[in-house]
C-alpha cells in the first residue's frame, strides 16, 4: 500500500485498544471549526515508512506503553509532541502519585500490592482501600476485608498491575482540565479554593512536565482537604467545550511557531 504524506497540520494519536475515538473526533471537529486541519492517527499504524509523513504537531490521546518509546523518536525527527516531555519520563500511575506526594501535593496513602501484611494490618484498623490499576485502561475495586484482598491478589496476573490506595470518604469529586496556563472547572463548586487549586495545578505541571492534562480532585468529608486521585495526560475534554476550544487555540500557537 502506498503511503501518502499527510496534508493535515495536526494529528491526534489514538490506539485501537482504547475507547477514545469519540473524544478524538470531537477534537478534530473543533479544530475544523477553528480553521485547523486535523486528522486521527492510530498508533498501531505508525511505522518506519510513515514516520516522515505525519503532521508536524501531534497530540497523543492515548495511554499506550508504546508512547514512551515512540514520543522521543518522533521528537528527534523534528515533530512537536504535545506532552512529549512527559511521555519521555515513563510515568505509570503509582509513580506519578509518588512524585506528587514528594512535591507536597496531597494524595491518598498508597502501597504496592505486594505489601500484603501492611495492607492487611491497616484494614484491620478499619481502613478501606481501592485496588487501583497502574494504567488508565482498567477498573478499580474496593478492598474492605482480608477475603477481598486475597481474592484480588489471586486475580492479578502481572506484577505491578495494581496498587492499593486508601479509600477516602469524599463529599464531591471534581474534574479539572488544564490547557497551558489556563484551568477549567466548575467554579460554582470550587471558587473559594482557587489559590489552592492553582498551587496544585502548578505542582502537577512542574513534576510531570505536562502541557495539557486533566486531573481529579476529591474533598474529604471529615477534613475538607483536597486530594489528587488521578492525573490524565490524554484528555479529550469530552464534556468541557471551553477547554476544548482553548486546546485548539493552544495547537494554533504551536503550529505558528513550527
Amino acid at each position: 500500500r502506498k503511503i501518502k504524506m499527510s496534508i493535515s497540520q495536526f494529528g491526534i494519536i489514538i490506539s485501537e485498544n482504547e475507547p477514545l475515538l469519540n473524544g478524538a473526533q470531537k477534537l478534530v471537529d473543533t479544530c475544523s471549526n477553528h480553521c485547523v486541519q486535523a486528522e486521527i492517527i492510530k498508533i498501531e499504524h505508525i511505522n518506519h515508512k510513515s514516520l516522515g509523513l505525519l503532521p508536524l504537531c501531534l497530540y497523543p490521546l492515548s495511554n499506550s506503553d508504546y508512547l514512551s518509546s515512540l514520543a522521543p523518536l518522533l521528537m528527534r525527527r523534528g515533530y512537536y509532541i504535545i506532552n512529549g516531555n512527559y511521555h519521555q519520563q515513563r510515568f505509570d500511575k503509582i509513580s506519578m502519585q509518588a512524585c506528587l506526594q514528594s512535591a507536597g501535593i496531597r494524595v491518598p496513602e498508597f502501597y504496592p500490592m505486594n505489601l500484603v501484611s501492611k495492607i492487611k494490618a491497616l484494614m484491620n484498623t478499619g481502613m478501606q482501600f481501592l485496588a487501583k490499576p497502574n494504567c488508565h485502561l482498567r477498573k478499580q475495586e474496593i478492598l474492605s476485608r482480608d477475603d477481598t484482598l486475597a481474592r484480588f491478589q489471586d486475580s492479578i496476573t502481572v506484577k505491578g498491575e495494581y496498587y492499593a490506595e486508601r479509600f477516602i470518604d469524599a463529599e464531591n469529586e471534581h474534574k479539572l482540565y488544564v490547557v497551558g496556563e489556563k484551568i477549567f472547572f466548575d467554579y460554582n463548586k470550587l471558587d473559594t479554593r482557587m489559590n489552592e487549586i492553582i498551587q496544585i495545578t502548578d505542582g502537577i505541571r512542574t513534576v510531570s512536565k505536562l502541557e495539557i492534562f486533566s486531573f481529579d480532585l476529591i474533598q474529604e468529608t471529615a477534613t475538607h482537604h483536597l486530594f489528587v486521585i488521578d492525573v490524565n495526560p490524554a484528555s479529550a475534554f469530552y464534556l468541557a467545550t471551553d477547554a476544548r476550544i482553548q486546546f485548539v487555540q493552544y495547537v494554533k500557537s504551536k503550529l505558528a511557531s513550527l
